[in-house]
């Protein structure tokens, strides 16, 4: 992803361009055969199942859509040396097909749900995190933010203080856009994964199912207490956000 210093807030949308390209796996155009119009993540890259790819971030143009690594290196996306040498490095013998979803509802993108949410999350919680599990990964946020791949972060707050958004679903003014906050954002294996180094690591996802525990944390429709960092908001008034 990029870091975006403004950005325009549009009603019921994803923000501009989120997840707007997504890197199908072979598995992607079988299940699509199916009969199956919306696919799951797990047929794409993505750093739940393939932890070198959170190494890459990617940056798009105009007319250009470019992978770098954190090693340096770049690969034009839109060629098939690019996708190839992509696939080399993050999933070996599975070819991949760049996906541009702008031809899909506007607002959807590639998204984990089926309706253009934002995410948001606390600086304070994932410091608070990183005092927890005793892992300080960067100056500012605590643990690596890549661990999380939240739209919008937040300073100001106290830990935890956003998941208090949830009561009556509250809606928080965002620069001169409105947010209605109405789900808490549930974890997954992609916590685990270190954009440092491109491999698995400490099992975080473990460690923040006992906080849950601890805490009393529980998901939307989940009866057990469930690993969570962040809240989805989806845009009840557009505007214009500046950092």
């Amino acid at each position: 992803g990029e870091t975006l210093d403004e950005v325009h807030l549009t009603e019921a949308s994803l923000l501009p361009d989120d997840r707007r390209y997504g890197l199908a796996l072979p598995s992607y155009d079988d299940y699509l055969a199916s009969g199956y119009a919306w696919a799951k993540k797990a047929h794409f890259v993505c750093g739940m199942r393939q932890a070198k790819a959170t190494r890459w971030t990617a940056s798009a143009g105009d007319n250009t859509l470019t992978a770098k690594h954190t090693d340096g290196r770049e690969l034009d996306l839109r060629s098939a040396q690019g996708l190839a040498d992509l696939e080399a490095d993050v999933c070996p013998g599975k070819p991949l097909k760049l996906i541009d979803s702008q031809s899909k509802p506007i607002g959807l993108g590639l998204t984990d749900m089926k309706f253009p949410q934002i995410s948001f999350a606390n600086i304070e919680t994932t410091r608070w995190l990183a005092d927890r599990f005793d892992l300080h990964e960067d100056a500012e946020y605590g643990l690596h933010p890549g661990r999380f791949k939240n739209n919008i972060w937040l300073k100001g707050l106290k830990p935890w203080q956003e998941l208090d958004w949830l009561d009556g679903q509250q809606t928080i003014q965002v620069g001169e856009a409105q947010i209605k906050m109405f789900m808490t954002v549930g974890r997954c294996n992609n916590i685990n994964a270190d954009p440092k180094t491109g491999d698995y690591g400490r099992n975080l996802l473990d460690e923040l199912t006992m906080v849950a525990r601890e805490l009393g944390h529980y998901d939307l429709g989940q009866p057990q207490p469930f690993p969570l960092m962040g809240v989805f908001g989806i845009v009840t008034k557009g505007g214009a956000l500046k950092v």
